[in-house]
């Protein structure tokens, strides 16, 4: 696209960048935003998953002490809770960072892989 403009000059474009490069640089926000919200929306669907089942072990708590006889039991039930709920929260702290790591990751490799496809042109203008 040639245009004569006053005084002579010739714009041969009115941008720095071309469409496709300019499309790839103002598509990567985006990309990137669905990206960490995929990542935040997982992690939390899985924390609900952990909460779910330490509401149910809590409701397994209740009925065994319905259930007890004696002072013995009332005390080997919640022993029982409280050591499997150290190991689950231990296990789940674990897990989560391992996703937290993985996410962060995966959304840098993602970047990383979106940002080699810019041509030369559109780096220097962004």
């Amino acid at each position: 696209m040639t245009d004569e403009t006053p005084g002579g000059t010739n714009v041969t474009t009115p941008f720095p960048i071309t469409l496709p490069e300019a499309t790839k640089v103002f598509m990567f926000l985006p990309h990137m935003q669905a990206a960490v919200v995929t990542a935040a929306l997982e992690q939390q669907q899985e924390t609900l998953q952990f909460c779910e089942r330490r509401c149910k072990a809590g409701l397994a708590l209740a009925h065994e002490l319905g259930d007890a006889a004696n002072a013995s039991d009332l005390f080997t039930a919640y022993a029982g809770f409280a050591r499997q709920a150290f190991t689950d929260y231990s296990v789940e702290a674990k897990s989560a960072l391992e996703r937290s790591t993985q996410s962060a990751l995966e959304t840098v490799r993602a970047a990383q892989k979106e940002a080699a496809g810019f041509g030369a042109t559109a780096l220097q203008a962004a």
